[in-house]
């Protein structure tokens, strides 16, 4: 599907992703107990952290969408120019 898809190209879309550390990821280390399981008294006292983290990992799914729908159009385009595909 991306044969055509030039190392330009990618970089073009991907530019405007920035690098994320994903708190939520470490905030789910902290709110288990021994046994692996959720910790209900973390989750509530944590519950602040645990929104803003998921903004924020809501926020880099929508660039990394977005840089998919540019690599998507790029391809698109290849094909408009190279119709022998």
């Amino acid at each position: 599907m991306y044969d055509d898809l030039t190392p330009v190209m990618i970089v073009a879309a991907l530019k405007n992703v920035k690098e994320f550390h994903i708190d939520l990821i470490d905030l789910t280390h902290e709110l288990v107990n021994e046994n692996g399981e959720l910790d209900e008294v973390k989750v509530a006292l944590k519950r602040k952290e645990i929104d803003e983290a998921a903004d924020q990992a809501e926020a880099y799914v929508k660039s990394v969408r977005e840089a998919v729908s540019r690599i998507t159009r790029f391809q698109e385009r290849s094909y408009v120019v190279n119709p022998n595909h």
